[in-house]
Formats: C-alpha cells, structure tokens, sequence
C-alpha cells in the first residue's frame, strides 16, 4: 500500500526490513522507502531526499541504541 501522493505527482512506500546475522546473535535493520510518481526523482538523497535520509539514519541510531539499552526476556 502506497502512503498518500502528494496532488498525485509522488507517493512513497515506507517498509522495515530486520534479518539475523552472526547466527541470531545480531540483526541488520534496513528502512527501505519506494516513490513512484511523475516526481518520483526529485526524492533522491541528492535533490529533495537528503533531509529524509537525514531522518531515517537519524531514526536507525535511536532504535538502534533503544534495542542495545533492552534486556532479554
């Protein structure tokens, strides 16, 4: 499901992704966000995209720290 488009000219897909490593021991945490859309290129890190990107590493550092400071049940 695509989240709203923006008067119709983009629209973004936003999805997690979490896959084990090191034999369960870790995990690698993946945000991934698919526009589509006549605008759709104006989202890349280079042009409009930078500040997102800003905000999803931003996000990736705080769970990231969230999921380190947790004890195991």
């Amino acid at each position: 499901m695509d989240g709203p488009p923006v008067y119709g000219l983009v629209a973004g897909l936003h999805s997690f992704q979490m896959e084990p490593t090191s034999g369960g021991s870790s995990t690698i945490f993946k945000q991934i966000e698919k526009f589509t859309g006549i605008l759709s290129f104006a989202m890349t890190p280079s042009l409009l995209g930078k500040k997102l990107k800003g905000q999803f590493e931003q996000f990736n550092k705080d769970i990231k720290a969230r999921a380190e400071g947790a004890k195991a049940v």
